[in-house]
């Protein structure tokens, strides 16, 4: 990814798909260098390639190698690939230690830098005519430099462990910029016998920000669509899309919002009957309460039993859209009238969680599946008499099975709904093969 210095959008480079692509620096022709196993056969099989800006990839051919680093008369420096970087393998002396090779001309022919040392050397560069590169064997991680010959090694900083190791250097050709235990350091220049010591200098970095926050990110609507309700003549619908209310056409004019604020997640809809308003669940104060909207949202929408009602799980609105039904987490299956929010329990089921809210299209009835044990559930009626519970509770199966889903016909007179009722035996093994 590339982004402004000072922040903005991020801009897409490269689509490898691979956890272990990492940024390692520049190319003296202004390309962005990446070692990555992205394509190899294996995943220590990390090879450099130079990116540009306008998503040209080379794959450089020096074999696999963690970090590059030009220096004078076409003389190159190379990290051979490692599994973890010095300060994520702390004091490894394996044979996977990474380790640096010289091309000291750029012909190809490589001899290896400091062959005595079995610490990992890692992240090379050139400064004035010197190879920089980090190393633990002294213990902890620090910047070390030694002669284009491998001869008079130097050590430029002294980090230990509390102050951390030494990580992902860089250089403009003169300073190194590094990090350690969180703090950003820069070392202005290498110390020489008349430059006397150079210590590195702690820097506070007010950086502006690439994250996704500031980056656009579109979401399509037809993938968080949630709960659809189409009204009676189908010409609109009332729709759930990632927690926020619409009415929305079905051919053309404006998709209008109901409820789309930010401070709360919505739930459940539902048309009142034929009354041009709708009904939902809200939690935009904390505890769930009901919310009724009108389909031409001239008005602010009007909240009814905010936490009285206790955690919503189902909601089903009555076809004269004077009261609606809902259910609790608690099993409690109760009425509220729309008007005054008023609320009429009619059951409290103990064996679960009631499901599949369905009015007859008289409004005489509501039908329910209620629990009957773990793996069961029967069909239950209450008979209502304008809108509201009578008392009268009728069993429509009898809970041997698990029935739910229920819906009344058009016409009002039969129940429909899905039922799981077969019983197979348990296979043996004979059976299975």
């Amino acid at each position: 990814m590339t982004a402004q210095v000072d922040g903005g959008p991020v801009r897409r480079l490269t689509h490898w798909g691979n956890p272990h692509t990492k940024v390692v620096g520049w190319t003296p022709d202004g390309r962005v260098l990446a070692a990555s196993p992205a394509g190899e056969n294996t995943l220590r099989d990390h090879w450099l390639r130079a990116i540009s800006l306008d998503h040209t990839i080379e794959r450089l051919p020096h074999g696999p190698a963690s970090t590059l680093a030009w220096g004078p008369d076409g003389a190159l420096v190379l990290c051979s690939a490692w599994a973890r970087e010095p300060a994520q393998w702390k004091r490894y002396r394996g044979g996977t230690a990474p380790q640096l090779w010289l091309d000291s001309d750029g012909s190809g022919a490589w001899s290896r830098l400091l062959p005595e040392l079995t610490a990992g050397l890692a992240w090379p560069m050139w400064i004035d005519g010197r190879i920089a590169f980090v190393s633990d064997h002294e213990g902890v991680g620090n910047l070390y430099s030694v002669a284009r010959d491998g001869s008079d090694l130097r050590p430029h900083t002294d980090h230990d462990d509390t102050t951390g190791y030494v990580r992902n250097p860089s250089t403009d050709g003169r300073r190194i910029v590094y990090h350690a235990s969180g703090d950003v350091y820069v070392l202005d220049f290498l110390s020489s016998g008349q430059d006397g010591p150079a210590l590195p200098r702690r820097l506070d970095i007010d950086l502006g920000t690439a994250s996704a926050l500031d980056e656009p990110y579109p979401i399509p609507a037809a993938k968080a669509v949630g709960d659809v309700v189409p009204e009676y003549d189908a010409a609109a619908s009332v729709i759930e899309v990632r927690g926020c209310a619409y009415r929305l056409t079905q051919r053309e004019g404006p998709a209008r919002a109901l409820s789309a604020g930010s401070g709360g997640r919505i739930r459940e809809p539902a048309l009142l009957g034929r009354t041009g308003a709708a009904i939902w669940v809200t939690d935009a104060e904390g505890e769930d309460a009901l919310e009724i909207a009108a389909l031409d949202a001239i008005e602010a929408p009007r909240t009814l039993t905010g936490g009285t009602l206790g955690r919503v799980l189902h909601l089903a609105a009555h076809p004269s859209g004077t009261t609606v039904a809902v259910i609790s987490h608690d099993g409690r299956i109760r009425m509220v009238e729309v008007a005054d929010g008023a609320i009429h329990e009619i059951t409290h089921a103990v064996d679960g969680e009631p499901e599949g809210l369905t009015f007859s299209p008289d409004g005489q009835w509501l039908a329910w599946s209620q629990p009957r044990g773990e793996r069961s559930a029967a069909l239950v009626l209450a008979r209502l008499s304008d809108g509201l519970p009578t008392g009268e509770l009728v069993s429509a199966t009898s809970g041997g099975f698990r029935d739910f889903c229920p819906a009344f016909t058009a016409d009002g007179r039969y129940l429909a709904f899905l039922s799981t009722r077969t019983f197979d035996p348990v296979y043996d093994v004979h059976a299975l093969a």
